[in-house]
Formats: structure tokens, C-alpha cells, sequence
């Protein structure tokens, strides 16, 4: 077996595994909150006031980045970063396998 084929290979059964574990992930997740109250107090404006009064807006672009970070790791929206994830490692593979030299003389 060729190392093109080897990459071949290689981003095929990453797309399988990324895919059918993203498929798993988004059927069987649900979305929820820790508690009530840290996400009514997350998402209300007096606290988000608060935030830039202490730090400025960078302490306030901070926070919004970290809920936006946080968020990306749960529930539903897990499914979609695996399936994205999945997608860009699966095309580097196929790409260096496009790259390699089947034939080296």
C-alpha cells in the first residue's frame, strides 16, 4: 500500500468515525443550563454593565468570547464542532494524499 492510498484511507475512515460520532452526539445530547440562575445572571444586561464598568470592554468582549467558547462544547451545538472538526482534518488528509507522488522515480 502506497502512502497516497494510506492518506486516502486515513481521511475516509476519519470522515466515517467524525461523522457517525457527531450523528451520536447530536441524537443523544440535550441543551441545558448548570443552574437557572447563573444563566439568567450570564445573560442579563445590568451584569454584562457591570462587567465593562470593572474591566472596560475588554473585560466585557472577554466574557461574550468565553460564553460563545464555552457554549461551543455542549449539548447540540458539540455535534456541529465535531462535524466541522471532522471535515477539516478529513480534507487535509485527502489533500496530502492529492500532493503525495504515487509513483516516485
Amino acid at each position: 500500500m502506497s502512502r497516497q492510498t494510506g492518506y486516502e484511507l486515513a481521511g475516509s475512515l476519519t470522515m466515517l468515525v467524525g461523522m457517525g460520532a457527531s450523528l451520536y452526539i447530536y441524537f443523544t445530547s440535550q441543551d441545558f443550563a448548570d443552574s437557572l440562575n447563573d444563566q439568567l445572571l450570564a445573560q442579563s444586561k445590568p451584569y454584562d454593565r457591570a462587567l465593562e464598568v470593572m474591566g472596560g470592554k475588554a473585560n466585557l468582549m472577554a466574557e461574550l468570547f468565553k460564553r460563545w467558547f464555552f457554549d461551543l462544547w455542549q449539548g447540540t451545538h458539540l455535534a456541529y464542532t465535531v462535524a466541522a472538526i471532522t471535515v477539516l482534518v478529513s480534507f487535509c488528509l485527502f489533500v496530502a494524499a492529492h500532493y503525495l507522488d504515487s509513483d516516485p522515480e
